[in-house]
């Protein structure tokens, strides 16, 4: 069967195997090609332009005080028509937001998606982070330092390029 008719709960699975054994090969996929599988499913999960959300993320961050935005707001932007449903939305923002992630990391800009902080926190999580650093390394950006003082950097060069940004 082709890696393209499995379940999303397959590959996950299979996945979490291989990072629970320590290994990269052994099955008929290997963990390289299970994870490009799940990236290219998210890809095509995201409904909007990636170059749109970043937009939008630039334009709430140059209108806040501390040049964060929270995933609420981003939500109201980018989905004015729909309201937000817990864990549904989140995981519709999140593909859009890991949309923008690979955008920047192919175009060298600063990964925009570090100024969406919880609400609750008025931070960045350390899930938040993990996740932004996993999938610029995924996407094959070099980076040699851990993941807070990545996404740390980043939140610092995103704000700039927000204040700076003309569409």
């Amino acid at each position: 069967m082709s890696l393209k008719n499995w379940k999303k709960k397959d590959i996950e699975s299979f996945i979490a195997n291989y990072k629970r054994l320590g290994k990269t090969e052994g099955g008929k996929y290997s963990l390289a090609e299970l994870e490009e599988e799940l990236r290219e499913r998210k890809a095509k999960s995201a409904n909007l332009e990636p170059k749109y959300v970043l937009s939008q993320i630039c334009e709430l961050s140059k209108k806040s005080k501390n040049g964060f935005l929270f995933y609420g707001d981003l939500w109201k932007r980018i989905f004015p028509d729909e309201k937000w449903s817990g864990h549904k939305s989140l995981r519709k923002i999140a593909d859009e937001l890991y949309a923008v992630i690979r955008y920047c990391v192919k175009n060298d800009l600063p990964i925009m998606t570090a100024l969406v902080i919880n609400s609750v926190t008025k931070d960045l999580t350390e899930e938040a982070i993990q996740n932004i650093y996993e999938e610029c390394l995924r996407e094959g950006k070099v980076i040699s330092v851990s993941a807070e003082k990545f996404v740390r950097s980043e939140v610092l060069r995103a704000k700039e390029f927000a204040q700076n940004y003309r569409g």
